[in-house]
């Protein structure tokens, strides 16, 4: 793997050798994170000092260098280990969600309107650090505006906030793969997907087997805390990811996104049966998974549902319970549905597959499947399923280079 510092324009400039091991992983729906390993102490701290921003050649995504680890064990040699996390997490993180003026008596949450939870994630982080205007298709979809509590110091000039390209109600379209709870806009009517399964070529009329007729946005929660924790916690409901891009050689920015992974399972397939996996471990189960919440808010009290379709009963019926009476923000129905369909949502049935693709096979990353993807994995003992690429992983040490992605099961 060639590692490269970025110089203050976001470019590479300086090429890092000499080092005894390096892992970078590439995630999804999760910050990034690299480590690499040195003995050469002095010369690594002087070429990868803490803040300096660092990619790979064959990679757009760029991270940033946070921790210098020093281990001295009596007998052994002096290690380095040099810490660092994927660029929009660690500026994220350096901004609180909060939307009211310093001298306010609380800090509480506020509430967005927004087609979805993804959408209310990126108006979010707008509101926050402020931003330009904002355009679809040649059309103005939001205006510019200043960052909420302090509008000359809390903007990131360093940062391009991309617009979703899925923001607001898009038409629904026979060739993607829907997933529940997107929501699309059909005949001049709103839809939501309601199936447990996807819904490709299902039209949204045949609702209520698939999709169900909604209004085009929704009140959301944005909970007082760091900026990043708050906009993970709300793109998980609809299983969006977050990503770092770093500037091609003409610009000077890095561009942070919320996204969804592609569709590619009629052209994709990983089939564990002929040898395309080097190692696998299937995880399947219901256990300490929710469909059904009863949150205790403030003054007030509601049932919130994962989904919109029929209320479960009977053993189908997995409740959690949530007690959120302390906080005074949870006196309205809006917060305490967010708070709901979050907790939901981080407590869903596990369906995982961990499995380390063989050299020839991951080698498609970046040109035949991208990160968040959605592919078809021929498992065996008659475990076939869609999966999701949550995380592409690359190593180097003195036994050689791997590179392999990780999947999550699309349930």
């Amino acid at each position: 793997m060639e590692l490269l510092t970025l110089d203050s324009d976001f470019q590479p400039i300086d090429l890092v050798e000499n080092y005894e091991s390096l892992i970078w992983t590439e995630r999804y729906s999760k910050a990034g994170d690299f480590q690499l390993t040195s003995t050469s102490i002095a010369k690594t701290i002087a070429a990868l000092p803490t803040e300096t921003c660092v990619t790979l050649r064959d990679s757009t995504v760029p991270m940033l260098i946070e921790f210098h680890k020093i281990e001295k064990k009596k007998g052994e040699t002096p290690k380095l280990t040099v810490l660092g996390r994927s660029y929009e997490a660690c500026a994220l993180e350096r901004r609180a969600s909060v939307k009211e003026p310093l001298g306010a008596t609380t800090k509480s949450a506020w509430v967005l309107n927004a087609a979805k939870e993804s959408d209310a994630a990126y108006l979010a982080i707008r509101t926050v650090i402020g931003d330009i205007d904002r355009y679809q298709s040649d059309v103005l979809v939001l205006s510019s505006v200043p960052a909420a509590v302090s509008p000359t110091n809390d903007p990131i000039p360093q940062i391009d906030l991309t617009l979703p390209a899925d923001y607001g109600v898009a038409p629904w379209v026979s060739t993607k793969y829907y997933m529940q709870n997107d929501l699309v806009s059909y005949g001049g009517n709103y839809y939501l997907a309601t199936s447990l399964t996807g819904n490709l070529n299902q039209v949204p009329t045949s609702s209520p087997t698939y999709w169900t007729s909604t209004t085009s946005t929704k009140a959301y929660e944005i909970k007082t805390g760091d900026l990043y924790t708050t906009v993970k916690d709300l793109i998980v409901a609809n299983n969006r990811g977050i990503k770092s891009v770093r500037p091609d050689q003409n610009g000077t920015k890095i561009g942070v996104e919320i996204y969804n992974g592609a569709d590619r399972t009629a052209t994709v397939v990983f089939d564990a049966r002929f040898d395309q996996f080097d190692d696998a471990t299937y995880l399947l189960g219901a256990q300490g998974s929710a469909n059904v919440a009863y949150v205790y808010g403030y003054l007030g009290s509601q049932l919130v549902l994962k989904t919109v379709a029929a209320e479960p009963s009977g053993m189908d019926r997995r409740v959690l319970a949530l007690d959120e009476t302390s906080d005074q923000t949870t006196n309205n129905s809006d917060v305490r549905r967010t708070r709901g369909l979050v907790e939901l949502y981080k407590n869903n049935a596990t369906a995982l597959f961990d499995g380390e693709v063989a050299q020839q096979v991951a080698e498609g990353y970046n040109r035949n499947y991208f990160l968040g993807d959605i592919l078809k994995l021929t498992g065996e003992y008659g475990l076939s399923q869609n999966v999701r690429v949550a995380e592409f992983i690359r190593s180097a040490d003195a036994q050689g280079e791997k590179a392999y992605p990780t999947f999550e099961a699309v349930i």
